[in-house]
């Protein structure tokens, strides 16, 4: 049984909505490519529960998403580049059973919340973030916004590519 949703609706850019809870989603396990290039897409994306991996370049290039969008409980790995040129998502959240991510305020760490993972690029206004635990911010050709959230913090917080 195929557990892949790698380069499912890969290019689809005229793509505007997707309802996934109407696709067998019950051995599915990454989502590699998965809507790579969907500009147009928007709105909520809920993941199936089940998802353990949300590989590499699973949103790249969905500008028009703006989210909510919410990491299932299951997940234990996010690709490089997932949200690389996500003009619009404002909010991300996790699901309060995962045992590997954290969210405060939209912005997303890993489970101890030393790592800032990914700051919407949508999120308007000022930016809080974590610094008391944070020691690295993942940095990808879309990392520039976690960059800036990193003024915030001591120049102790080292950037790790």
């Amino acid at each position: 049984m195929n557990k892949s949703f790698n380069n499912l609706f890969y290019g689809c850019y005229s793509l505007t909505d997707v309802n996934i809870a109407n696709l067998n989603t019950s051995n599915i396990t990454d989502m590699s490519y998965m809507f790579f290039g969907c500009s147009s897409l928007t709105g909520q994306l809920t993941l199936p529960a089940n998802v353990t991996v949300i590989g590499h370049a699973a949103f790249n290039n969905c500008s028009g998403f703006t989210g909510p969008l919410v990491i299932p409980a299951g997940v234990t790995k996010l690709g490089l580049a997932v949200f690389n040129s996500c003009s619009g998502i404002t909010n991300i959240s996790v699901d309060s059973g995962n045992t590997n991510y954290s969210y405060v305020d939209g912005i997303l760490y890993d489970k101890g919340q030393t790592i800032l993972i990914y700051c919407p690029a949508g999120k308007e206004g000022r930016t809080d973030i974590l610094c008391q635990n944070l020691h690295w911010i993942k940095f990808s050709k879309s990392g520039h916004r976690n960059l800036l959230c990193r003024r915030t913090c001591s120049a102790e917080v080292r950037v790790q590519r």
